[in-house]
């Protein structure tokens, strides 16, 4: 039996990689999928099946978010660019994938509650999140600050949070070092209402910063937003390694 099981789950294996060779080669990233061999995920895509992942755009519709000063590159436009390149990804490899938005609408005035609009968005989210059931939750969102100098993406947790919300930032950061240009650490330093109202593990990943002309320029570069998701992507894989789902427990004896 035991036998069995490993041959099935390498086999597993190879049939995840090979999916992914052919998602590389489809879309051109040979960067991107030299990057998935380094990092050793023929071993880890294998956990990916079977498993729900919400991605959550920021902004969307009227609330464009964040925009560059040079060549105006839109953040709602951005988040959503690379939140449905990682949909594709995590699909190719067997994973469910819900996303809170998949086109450019304003999520405030879809919801009829209370508030104002920005409420009405934060409550809406919130909500689609927590009906997806999702395993794991990422949100997407581009940097913004009044000095230009700062650069690089970043991924942040809600301390308060799931335990494992740490972990997956941790794990998710790493590949951004490695694949795009920053050296930057997971943080908790953050105040976000998604993550804080989120029902399992979650992370909000900050691409970049528009206010910064290279971050501004590579945003807008499609063959960089593949980069950043393969990260993000990378990233989900290695959290779902390390946290398998709980085997059911076995019925008590003489039941």
């Amino acid at each position: 039996m035991r036998v069995v099981l490993l041959v099935r789950r390498g086999a597993l294996v190879r049939w995840a990689a090979l999916v992914l060779f052919v998602a590389a080669f489809l879309s051109g990233t040979w960067a991107g999928y030299h990057a998935l061999l380094t990092a050793r995920a023929s071993a880890v895509v294998a956990f990916l099946p079977g498993r729900t992942v919400v991605i959550d755009p920021g902004h969307g519709g009227r609330d464009p978010g964040a925009s560059g000063r040079v060549r105006g590159v839109i953040e709602k436009d951005v988040t959503l660019a690379i939140s449905l390149r990682l949909r594709d990804l995590l699909r190719g490899a067997g994973a469910t994938v819900m996303l809170v938005r998949d086109r450019d609408v304003d999520l405030g005035l879809t919801y009829p509650g209370p508030g104002d609009l920005k409420q009405r968005e934060f409550l809406n989210r919130a909500g689609i999140i927590k009906r997806s059931g999702a395993d794991v939750l990422v949100s997407i969102h581009c940097n913004a600050y009044p000095s230009s100098v700062w650069r690089g993406a970043q991924t942040f947790y809600d301390s308060g949070g799931d335990p494992a919300c740490a972990r997956l930032a941790q794990l998710i950061q790493q590949e951004l070092v490695r694949l795009t240009p920053t050296d930057r650490e997971a943080s908790p330093r953050i105040k976000h209402y998604v993550l804080r109202h989120a029902t399992m593990p979650a992370a909000t990943v900050e691409v970049g910063f528009l206010t910064n002309p290279d971050d501004e320029r590579l945003l807008g570069d499609q063959a960089h937003q593949q980069k950043v998701a393969w990260a993000i992507f990378l990233g989900l894989a290695r959290f779902f390694a390390a946290f398998p789902p709980l085997a059911p427990a076995l019925p008590a004896a003489g039941t």
